[in-house]
């Protein structure tokens, strides 16, 4: 449960969400809309749901081995980096 309480102050902010310590099967931000920025880094996640998060516009995912991700409703990404991580497609 501590991980889920750093991953709501994070969210929180309401623009930007960084992290390098968390480990989560299933991440699902779909209510956080105002989220702009997120980078995770050398996490683990196995799937996350991204979806209506109309705002987001840079998504940086690196050595979390993600394994899925719904990009479809994110028109307004710009920057999208996903390194090292076990995706299949986009």
């Amino acid at each position: 449960m501590l991980q889920l309480t750093l991953l709501e102050k994070l969210v929180n902010n309401g623009e930007e969400m960084q992290s390098n310590c968390i480990t989560i099967n299933n991440l699902d931000l779909h209510n956080n809309t105002a989220l702009k920025d997120i980078v995770l880094n050398g996490i683990g996640i196995g799937s996350i749901n991204l979806s209506g998060l109309d705002n987001l516009e840079r998504l940086d995912i690196l050595g979390a081995g993600l394994r899925e991700i719904d990009l479809s409703t994110n028109t307004a990404l710009t920057s999208l980096i996903l390194h090292d991580n076990n995706l299949s497609s986009i």
